[in-house]
């Protein structure tokens, strides 16, 4: 019997349910839930085989955003100084 991409990806979604990981995708780095994925290849999106993707846990995005959203307010607090000695 002939393992499809359909069957690999399925596999590879369980397991990802089962560890409580996330898959990323190695080109464009988007993040899903099992369960995004799911949806999303049920509306014909994302069929990508397993090769394309990698399992991760959710903690590693969550450390990428929260570094995000730091260097974002040092850009905010930096354009808000910046206001205020124009207005001065």
């Amino acid at each position: 019997m002939e393992i499809t991409t359909v069957d690999q990806m399925d596999r590879m979604i369980q397991e990802a349910k089962e560890r409580g990981l996330w898959l990323v995708s190695n080109y464009q780095q988007i993040w899903f839930s099992p369960r995004q994925l799911q949806v999303a290849r049920a509306k014909g999106k994302f069929l990508w085989g397993p090769e394309n993707w990698t399992l991760k846990p959710a903690s590693d995005k969550i450390a990428q955003l929260k570094r995000e959203q730091a260097c974002l307010e040092s850009e905010i607090a930096d354009i808000m100084r910046e206001i205020g000695r124009r207005d001065s």
